[in-house]
């Protein structure tokens, strides 16, 4: 199924409502304690790769959690309701309708490490997102991001085979899960 134009809108729809309720089956049994662990665990794997300024998301739902491996770290910043996004160092003082951000007054950043969240990617670094394409969008505006390093931060279930990829999807330099770091592009 992977390859450049093998997956219409729909077909990730559809993959986008399984993955998520995958994910919210692996995490449902896990207490507070456990997600914290399993936050923990993908700090320990993620903080050799970090050079600052770091870029994560503030996790939602049954997302991992990146805070333990970068505290601090600058969160994803909307101007308006949709593109383009940016990165703003400072606390989440503000609600936007896609989570909490930094305020306007905040110091812009360019990453140089970005977490990134995720529904599925491939050992290869195929991502797949929410749909809303801005990680997308933001990586493609870097495209000479050379030095930056992406990393998507993942529970092991969310690691799979095979799935579709777009012209427009981005790639992961590295997978972090509680269990392992894996390497995808040299």
């Amino acid at each position: 199924m992977t390859g450049a134009g093998a997956a219409p809108g729909g077909l990730k729809r559809a993959l986008r409502r399984d993955l998520r309720a995958v994910r919210a089956a692996a995490v449902a049994g896990l207490d507070a304690a456990q997600r914290g662990a399993a936050a923990e665990a993908v700090a320990e794997y993620v903080r050799p790769l970090l050079r600052a300024p770091v870029g994560a998301y503030a996790a939602a739902g049954d997302e991992i959690d990146p805070a333990p491996a970068a505290p601090g770290a600058a969160l994803p910043w909307f101007e308006h309701e949709g593109p383009p996004m940016r990165f703003r160092l400072g606390p989440p003082t503000h609600q936007h309708r896609f989570g909490p951000q930094p305020g306007p007054d905040a110091p812009l950043v360019e990453p140089m490490t970005l977490l990134v969240p995720l529904l599925a990617c491939t050992p290869a670094g195929i991502r797949l997102g929410q749909g809303g394409g801005f990680y997308d969008r933001y990586l493609a505006a870097r495209a000479d991001r050379g030095d930056m390093t992406v990393v998507g931060c993942a529970w092991d279930c969310q690691v799979v085979d095979d799935l579709p990829t777009e012209p427009h999807d981005m790639a992961l330099d590295w997978i972090a899960t509680p269990t392992r770091l894996i390497r995808c592009r040299a």
